[in-house]
């Protein structure tokens, strides 16, 4: 049997695509988006269901792909892995470290893969910190899977759509090393806000009126550098445990990188048909990543 395998990845890179590749495959049980606040609720992952043949058209994921959460659709899956779903993990503690709940819950995905002889693969469509660092037990091959930061942004859509970024505001506010990054703007936490925030990992989308009311009054060069100190952050911590990192982009041209990867994960990424968006040529973009790293080099 395979060793378990890491996909970290942030939304928008392609990581459906990939997710598809190792479901179609009879080696392996994939658990996409594990970390996903809809799989805590029986009634959020009931409308899922009803409603993945839109959703994926919606967000250009390959036809066929159905619901994300598939794995999680089996029987045994429901009462054995989803009771232990750490909520914590859907945003509170991406861009920190890992409960002892969240690696429990891994640990019972790991186990219910190899119940029906199979090997885990986990997607991460929230790629942080909390399954990079050397505290995390699991021994796994990590791959890493990732985008050019500016088209990723442009593909957020923001605020056509309105989740990807929120949430990946709420992740800041939530991190103690990065939340001073939202001192500088005039939106604050309102008293209700920061208690939700104290306890928001017990409900499903914490913050979202901040963070939805925050992006509304900044600029778009405001969120791009926000977006980037999360990409950037993600970035580095998963390449410091990747065996394989990979780029959409490349994987969409380079056929002999193809190759290699199907040959080793014994997959097949056939039919990937990936349509990048345009980045906004009114946005410097050099000027805010440059701004951003050295934010990050002189405090963290």
């Amino acid at each position: 049997m395979k060793q378990t395998v890491f996909c970290h990845a942030m939304w928008r890179t392609g990581s459906t695509f990939l997710f598809n590749a190792f479901r179609q495959s009879k080696a392996y049980l994939s658990f996409y988006e594990p970390f996903h606040e809809y799989i805590g609720s029986k009634r959020a992952m009931a409308r899922e269901r009803a409603q993945a043949d839109d959703r994926a058209q919606k967000l250009r994921h390959p036809t066929g792909t159905g619901s994300n959460f598939y794995a999680f659709h089996g029987q045994g899956a429901q009462s054995e892995i989803v009771s232990l779903f750490p909520r914590e993990a859907s945003v509170a503690n991406v861009l920190g470290s890992p409960s002892k709940r969240t690696m429990a819950y891994l640990q019972a995905c790991q186990i219910y893969a190899r119940k029906e002889n199979k090997t885990a693969f986990f997607g991460f469509c929230r790629s942080g910190l909390q399954m990079t660092g050397a505290n995390a037990p699991i021994d796994a091959t990590h791959i890493h899977l990732w985008r050019d930061p500016r088209t990723q942004f442009a593909s957020y859509e923001w605020p056509n759509n309105r989740y990807f970024l929120p949430q990946t505001i709420a992740q800041i506010a939530y991190s103690k090393t990065l939340r001073h990054h939202l001192d500088p703007f005039d939106t604050q936490l309102t008293i209700r806000e920061r208690a939700r925030r104290a306890s928001g990992y017990f409900r499903f989308e914490p913050l979202k009126a901040y963070t939805t009311r925050f992006l509304e009054a900044a600029r778009p060069e405001d969120c791009y550098a926000l977006f980037y100190l999360v990409w950037l952050v993600s970035y580095q911590a998963a390449q410091k445990v990747a065996e394989s990192s990979i780029s959409i982009e490349e994987l969409s041209q380079d056929t002999a990188l193809v190759a290699n990867f199907e040959e080793q994960f014994s997959v097949s990424l056939q039919d990937l048909d990936w349509q990048s968006k345009k980045a906004d040529m009114f946005v410097d973009y050099a000027a805010i990543e440059k701004r951003v790293e050295n934010s990050l080099s002189q405090n963290g």
